[in-house]
Order: structure tokens, then sequence, then C-alpha cells
């Protein structure tokens, strides 16, 4: 069969008459096969530095040790490389990666199939909202107020009109209007920005998919997420360089609820309340509701599961627009490898009930009160289930929990 394109080399192996490159080719780390009697110039394309761009065409044949490869009858020098990469002794350190990913993705083929693996990752996901009836729309990513609780926002200038604008945190909002705007079934994968601190879990910029539909069904969207985990778990078993996830990513996750994985972690019973006597190193008495869950949730709770586990009956101030019925919030979380995921919960649509709690939560931590919230409910709206989904977390699944860092599954992080 013939084959024709371009690839780059990545080694050399120069025996004489016959050469045998390493070459990323067709996005796959190939055995290309040269001979002296077969190429007229032989010499000029062995003579290339590692790095080099060619373009060729061969056919595919198998060597004598068993290896696929290309026989190369026609090589023309495309782009020679000018710098002098890695070697296989110093190789691509993790530094080298942040500092320049090209040369990381050139390098160092399990960053190369990592990438492509997230990729084909997020065409799956989109893949599953398709299947399951949903509709992508691109919303923005500026916005006049922030929506987004006691998170800090980043702003900019706009010059057409002398305004300050804030970089979107959540997509909620815009997609709840649409689907009071008659859509059924929304979602946006879009970059969520968040002007706080930096570590191995949490970066300034960070891609979430949230999907909202008309419906009142926690199950539906637990069932959507478990779609998504098996995709995931799916494209990790095709690859190389990430890690392989077994069968507890293909199977319903298990459900705790969060009192009872908050008693596990603690060795006994405890409320939140509790922790600032129990964990006096990560609560204070003065800190809002919503803080003290967040931390119970993603200092003490999650780390203690590395399969993916939904938990569920979280308390009612994690969420001011969850929904309560029979005492329990309809609201679940997801963690896996000791991360929190994502959440999905079904919405309160009474405008009273909501207006409540935004007001408790205003008290509580001087978070000015969402008054577009309350304008959209007064309108009308109908029973609202979604889905809040860290892309970017999604991805740092193919990592060993040993070797978390966002910065690895970022193509081009700047801190």
């Amino acid at each position: 069969m013939k084959v024709t394109g371009f690839g780059r080399i990545l080694a050399k192996r120069n025996m004489g008459g016959i050469c045998f490159l390493k070459v990323r080719f067709q996005e796959e780390d190939t055995q290309f096969i040269l001979t002296k009697k077969d190429l007229g110039n032989y010499k000029e394309i062995t003579a290339l530095p590692s790095g080099s761009i060619i373009s060729i065409e061969g056919t595919l044949v198998l060597s004598k040790t068993g290896t696929p490869s290309i026989a190369v009858f026609s090589a023309k020098s495309v782009s020679p490389c000018r710098i002098e990469l890695p070697d296989k002794y110093n190789g691509v350190t993790s530094r080298t990666e942040y500092d320049d990913r090209v040369i990381g993705l050139i390098g160092n083929p399990d960053s190369f199939c990592l990438f492509k693996a997230i990729a084909e990752l997020n065409c799956r996901v989109r893949e599953v909202l398709v299947r399951n009836g949903y509709l992508e729309f691109d919303t923005g990513v500026l916005q006049s107020n922030f929506d987004a609780g006691l998170a800090n926002s980043f702003s900019t200038h706009c010059n057409a009109n002398g305004r300050e604008y804030h970089l979107s945190l959540t997509s909620e909002m815009k997609l709840k209007k649409l689907i009071a705007g008659g859509f059924e079934r929304v979602y946006e994968m879009t970059h969520s920005f968040r002007n706080e601190g930096v570590n191995s879990t949490h970066y300034p910029e960070f891609g979430i998919l949230e999907c909202y539909k008309a419906s009142e069904s926690l199950a539906d969207s637990l069932a959507l997420i478990t779609e998504i985990l098996n995709e995931l778990a799916q494209v990790s078993r095709r690859g190389i360089g990430i890690e392989v996830l077994g069968e507890e990513f293909s199977s319903p996750p298990k459900q705790i609820s969060f009192h009872e994985a908050l008693a596990l972690a603690c060795s006994r019973e405890v409320s939140v309340s509790d922790l600032v006597l129990v964990r006096p190193d990560l609560f204070s008495k003065g800190m809002p509701e919503f803080t003290r869950i967040y931390k119970a949730l993603t200092k003490i709770v999650a780390p203690q599961f590395d399969n993916p586990v939904f938990i569920v009956d979280m308390p009612e101030g994690f969420n001011p627009f969850c929904k309560i019925t029979n005492d329990k919030a309809l609201q679940a979380v997801l963690v896996a490898k000791g991360m929190h995921i994502g959440t999905i919960s079904v919405d309160e649509n009474n405008p009273e009930v909501v207006s409540q709690r935004l007001q408790k939560q205003s008290e509580e931590s001087g978070v000015p009160i969402n008054t577009g919230y309350l304008e959209l409910l007064d309108l009308g709206v109908p029973p609202i289930s979604g889905i809040g989904l860290g892309m970017t977390r999604l991805a740092m699944l193919f990592l060993p929990r040993e070797k978390q860092n966002v910065r690895d599954v970022i193509p081009f992080p700047f801190i």
C-alpha cells in the first residue's frame, strides 16, 4: 500500500547502505526504512539533523524483525531543524515541557499521546451529549456581572464603551436563560477563569462542561455522567503514556452520602460545624457555610476516593439554587482520584424559596444577591437539572494520582 505525507525525524540509525528513521508520521511514531540503492538523495536525507521535516512516498512493509515500517522510495527535505533537540540521555523534563511544549510534544511520545487522548475525549463527550439530544451553544466569556459567589474574577477594560467586564467562571445563567427561552437541552464546553491560587490541581484558566435540561430527574444526569466516564475509560485503553482506567470507570459509580463519607474520613460521626474543632488548620468560626462545606468536600472527603464515586445528600448550604425534597438536596458531587470532578443538581425554581436562601447566603458571606437569577425565576422556568463537569480535571484522570499536575494537561501553561 502506497503512503505519502510529511514527517518529523525523531531519531536515526545509519548502517551505511540502509538507514532506519524513527519519524512522527500521521500522529504516530513510525519506522522509515531508507536504502541507498532505492533513494537517489539518500546521503542528503540521512544527513539531516533530528527534528527535520521531510516529505516522503513509500510502501507499508514489515522489517526483518517484524516491525511495521514504511519503505521509502522518494524523500524530500522540507524544513531542516536548526534547534538541537533533547537527546535520549538528557530527555525532555517537565520543566522543558512547561517552558516549550512544542519541544515536549516532539521529544516525549507520552506527552504527545496524552494530548491526543484529551482531544479524542473532548470529541467523545460531545458525541455523548448529541446522542442524548443536547444542543451546543457559545455564550461568550465576557460578562458585565460576575456570577460566581465567593470566587475572585479576572477583569478587563473595554475601549469601545469605557466599561469594565469580567471573564466568566460559569455559563450557568446564560444556559438557563436559553431553557427559559424554549430550548429543552443545552450545553457549552468552554473555559472558565478564577483569579485565585495555583497548585497541582488548581489553575487560573480551566476547561468546563455545563449542560442543563428541562427535567427534575437527578438520576438522568447521573446516567449521563456515567456515559462520559465510560468514554474516558475507553480512550485510556487505546493510548500509551496515559494510565489505563479499569472497569470501575466503565460502571455506574457507587453512591455514598456526604455525612457518611465525612464520618469515614474522620473515623467518627461529625458535622460540618464540628470541623472547626476537629480540623482547626482548615476551618475557622467566621468561615461562610459554603466555604466550610467545600473545604470538607475537597480536603477531607474527596482525597479518600480513588475510583469514581457520587457523593449524594449534600448539605443544603452547598448550593442555594438546589431543590430540597424530604430534607434531602437533589444534588450529587463526582469525585475520583482524590479530586472534585463535577457537580450534578436539580434546581429549585420557586422564586420565594430561592430568594430566602440567597438572602441568607448574602448575610453570611457578604456576596450581593443574584437579582438576575430571581428575575429569571419571576419570568417562569421549568424544572432544570444540570451538570458542571471540570474538563481539565477529567483529563487529569489520565494521569497517575501520585503524578497529578494540572499543567501536564494544559497545552501551553503560562504559570
